[in-house]
């Protein structure tokens, strides 16, 4: 699949009433939203938007409309102002297609932005938990009839294999199954009548021949698609989900009523269940599944029919294809998310997946799958449990805050790591969450600056390396800020710690006076953030006596004269770079000198040949060779190790 979903915008419609972004730009993408944040007003917006295909241009605009009865509005915007839901494909070439559905404009008045809909809409779905508890939700009185469901849900996005005909002969150029049954629903009104008697339909004309042959072509292809989408959902309650059940789909097709005027009579869609397994006897069709199967089963059955619909939903080429998952797991068990989950993410090998939840559990779950089936490590060697954890995935964060009129708005986090979660507890008044995320952000970005070297302690009594504490963090970041020549910057980190970063320490926390203190505590991790380390020498190069970097450096006097000096050495330590406001603060590690040559008869490198000594030691007995001193040369903390020769540079 080529097109994909590169933003979202939102305005005016359900929750938001600013403009709202959402920029997956061709990610798939894994969504926390705590209650009442806006998560499922995504979810609906693109429904509505996908939606819109099926309908005429007054029916998708009623939506947003501020004056109509059905409209789903921001009920605080200005009734002056647009409603719109706007989305760009992206074809991984450069190449745009912006559609937008509002108040003022739908795509679907430009044609060829409607077949690509219809082309994408093809290769979507849109799956919520309500859908799996409505498929057997039936009393035992009641028949197990799902047809208003499918209408509803899975018609407006099922393309059949054949286009339906018009009254007159001409192909309609539509194969969508929602739409041909509105067409047969509609176009009864059209069909002639009898001249003696008007209300009863002419069944020798054209036109009704034309009718019924249509209504066959309908309830053919409906139940064609509905058979094979049992059949697959079968196959996966036996090899996946491990249950001995069979469902029976039976079909009662859809009728012309003749006489009154005419009238469609809508399909019947049953779905009865059959127990198997060799110590079954009865093997009578179960008519009411949800008064004899306990609910994994039930919800096992339903999750096999909907997966089967979503795995016939392969993108074409000329549209894109995704797949809207809002709160799936919420209501299964554990060992059913670790059943479903896997057939799910399997899915993003053609789709554009978007999976909604306002279960942070689940959030957590689907990042652990994802690093486990992609083996996706930081720079640290660790998994990058914050941000976009693999090339292909995007995770964001949304929460509710106080807007500036009073009422309440979505501060939607893009960087999903501890900071942005401390500023939007911070924005709503969760004073303790605030608090919390801070200290876990202090240790985290304390962690990256200093390396995995820091990141253990030893036990005084027992010798065994433990974690060391955010004391023993702050005190080794001071230890090499100083090594690095890095300012002082943060002295207010080791005070934050003890009266803030531990937010159970006061009994009155929500005292304006500890938020003051919460804010210069959120400023302080704020700039500490814009700390950035690098790593110019590669962990696999230290240590090598065969990965040798080197100095050579050449100068020319006035009077002609060559000078050089050359020196080759290997790493012992770990070699970071600080780099903060466009400056860069270099370490000091130990080198092991291999060999030395200069042109200086002085001979100042010779001593250091097979030493240990330090990189600054080293790069200044250099300098020194050929006649340059400090007071002429860059310091030592403005060089790096370029990559490409292996040599230190100056920058």
């Amino acid at each position: 699949m080529s097109w994909k979903l590169k933003y979202i915008k939102i305005k005016n419609f359900k929750f938001f009433q600013k403009e709202f972004i959402l920029q997956p730009n061709g990610k798939n993408v894994i969504l926390y939203g705590e209650n009442g944040a806006g998560k499922s007003s995504i979810y609906w917006s693109l429904y509505t938007h996908f939606q819109a295909i099926t309908k005429t241009e007054d029916q998708a605009k009623k939506y947003f409309l501020p004056h109509h009865p059905e409209n789903l509005r921001n009920r605080c915007s200005d009734i002056a102002e647009k409603s719109y839901v706007s989305l760009c494909f992206e074809d991984g070439r450069g190449t745009e297609n912006i559609l937008t559905d509002g108040n003022e404009t739908c795509y679907i008045s430009n044609p060829s932005s409607k077949e690509f809909m219809n082309a994408t809409a093809f290769g979507s779905d849109f799956l919520n938990y309500k859908f799996l508890s409505s498929l057997f939700d039936f009393k035992n009185s009641e028949e197990n009839e799902v047809f208003d469901i499918f209408l509803k849900q899975i018609l407006p996005f099922l393309s059949f294999t054949e286009t339906r005909i018009n009254l007159d002969g001409s192909d309609s150029h539509d194969a969508n199954a929602a739409s041909w049954l509105d067409w047969l629903n509609r176009e009864i009104a059209n069909l002639p009548k009898y001249r003696h008697k008007i209300h009863t339909i002419d069944q020798r004309t054209d036109e009704c021949k034309i009718f019924k042959r249509q209504l066959d072509s309908f309830n053919r292809l409906l139940k064609n698609e509905i058979n094979s989408i049992i059949s697959e959902a079968n196959l996966r309650l036996r090899d996946k989900f491990h249950v001995d059940v069979i469902i029976h789909p039976v079909y009662h097709p859809a009728s012309l009523k003749y006489n009154n005027d005419g009238a469609l009579i809508f399909p019947k869609l049953l779905l009865h269940a059959e127990m198997t397994g060799y110590k079954v006897i009865n093997r009578n069709h179960i008519t009411h599944p949800k008064s004899f199967f306990n609910e994994a089963k039930i919800t096992s059955m339903a999750l096999a029919i909907r997966l089967a619909i979503i795995n016939q939903r392969s993108p074409l080429n000329q549209g894109g294809g995704i797949l809207v998952f809002d709160d799936l797991l919420i209501s299964l068990d554990m060992s059913l998310r670790q059943i479903v989950l896997p057939m799910i993410l399997e899915h993003a090998k053609q789709h554009q997946l978007f999976i909604l939840t306002h279960d942070r559990s689940i959030f957590n779950m689907v990042r652990q799958f994802v690093i486990r089936k992609e083996g996706t490590k930081n720079s640290a060697g660790d998994p990058d449990d914050y941000g976009i954890w693999n090339k292909d995935w995007y995770a964001c964060e949304m929460f509710v805050k106080e807007s500036e009129d009073g009422g309440t708005e979505s501060f939607f986090s893009e960087k999903k790591d501890y900071l942005d979660r401390a500023r939007a507890h911070f924005h709503s008044f969760r004073v303790p969450e605030c608090a919390n995320a801070l200290r876990q952000c202090c240790e985290a970005k304390l962690k990256e600056l200093l390396g995995t070297n820091y990141q253990y302690a030893i036990d005084r009594n027992t010798g065994e390396l433990t974690d060391p504490s955010l004391s023993n963090f702050i005190s080794e970041f001071d230890k090499e800020r100083k090594n690095k020549n890095f300012p002082d910057l943060f002295p207010s980190i080791d005070g934050d710690r003890q009266r803030i970063l531990n937010p159970f320490s006061h009994d009155d926390i929500d005292t304006p006076y500890y938020m003051g203190e919460l804010r210069k505590a959120l400023d302080t991790m704020e700039n500490l953030s814009k700390v950035k380390k690098r790593m110019p020498v590669p962990i696999s190069r230290v240590g090598d006596p065969e990965k040798t970097y080197s100095f050579d450096l050449r100068t020319t006097t006035n009077a002609g004269e060559e000078h050089f000096a050359m020196a080759k050495f290997c790493f012992l330590e770990n070699f970071s770079v600080w780099e903060y406001e466009g400056k860069n603060y270099p370490g000091n590690p130990k080198v092991k000198v291999i060999w030395t040559s200069e042109s200086s008869k002085k001979k100042r490198l010779k001593s250091m040949s097979k030493q240990v000594v330090s990189l600054k030691q080293l790069y200044q007995a250099c300098y020194k060779s050929v006649s340059l001193n400090a007071a002429t040369v860059a310091s030592v903390l403005d060089q790096l190790i370029d990559d490409n020769t292996h040599r230190i540079i100056e920058l």
